[in-house]
């Protein structure tokens, strides 16, 4: 809530460890962002740069905890070299991590299209 902006991360799984400890987050090398203040993790095999432009307060069960929406807008998108195959992100060969919820997440290791219904 403090910054309008924000420097959302993909990250390989090994990464992720080293960037969820706050102890350790001070010693990952950061680049400079394009469009935003806050960098990105200079390891990171992409990042979104986002400027706020909503928070939704969403209700808890919980109250000394907030839950919220946040709504942004990319300003800025950076892939590292080597992520990209044929003109797209590659991201089977990049295997980012996904969050699912509470204290789960995914790696994306297997790929599939689908049309769009016309």
């Amino acid at each position: 809530r403090r910054s309008k902006h924000a420097a959302l991360q993909i990250l390989r799984r090994k990464l992720v460890d080293i960037a969820h400890h706050d102890a350790i987050q001070a010693h990952l090398k950061k680049a400079a962002s394009r469009c935003v203040a806050p960098p990105r993790v200079a390891r990171a095999r992409a990042a979104l740069e986002c400027q706020l432009d909503q928070i939704v307060d969403l209700k808890s069960d919980d109250p000394t905890r907030r839950n919220s929406l946040v709504i942004g807008t990319v300003r800025s998108v950076f892939i590292a070299d080597g992520a990209i195959v044929d003109g797209r992100f590659d991201a089977a060969g990049v295997r980012p991590l996904a969050r699912l919820g509470y204290r789960d997440y995914a790696v994306i290791e297997k790929i599939f299209e689908l049309q769009r219904p016309s």
